[in-house]
């Protein structure tokens, strides 16, 4: 995958930073906010909270992708949420991202 072709695919399955809004679910101690401390439990470092990741609303490949990567996915009304450690490079360097776009784009081409 051509670095045009990964910026490409990052755009259209990373669809915009929702951090603010699930910061305002854990304010307001929402069921929400329940659901994604439970994900972070089982899936991310028990000594992080909600608090500790970005938070990406991505699309329904990106998060099948993810889920099989073992990355922090939950499933709400709204869409999926992606949790991502704030402290990675930017997206279409991130390793996890590019190995997460690969899978996609291997899926994609065999159907």
């Amino acid at each position: 995958m051509t670095t045009f072709e990964l910026s490409t695919a990052v755009k259209s399955h990373i669809l915009y930073n929702v951090t603010s809004q699930v910061m305002r679910e854990f304010d307001e101690e929402t069921e929400l906010a329940t659901e994604i401390n439970g994900t972070i439990e089982t899936l991310g470092n028990p000594d992080t909270n909600s608090a500790d990741y970005e938070w990406w609303l991505v699309s329904s490949d990106f998060a099948y992708a993810a889920i099989e990567a073992a990355e922090i996915i939950v499933v709400t009304p709204y869409g999926a949420i992606w949790g991502r450690d704030p402290h990675g490079p930017l997206l279409a360097l991130d390793e996890i991202v590019r190995e997460i776009m690969k899978t996609i784009h291997q899926a994609n081409t065999q159907n």
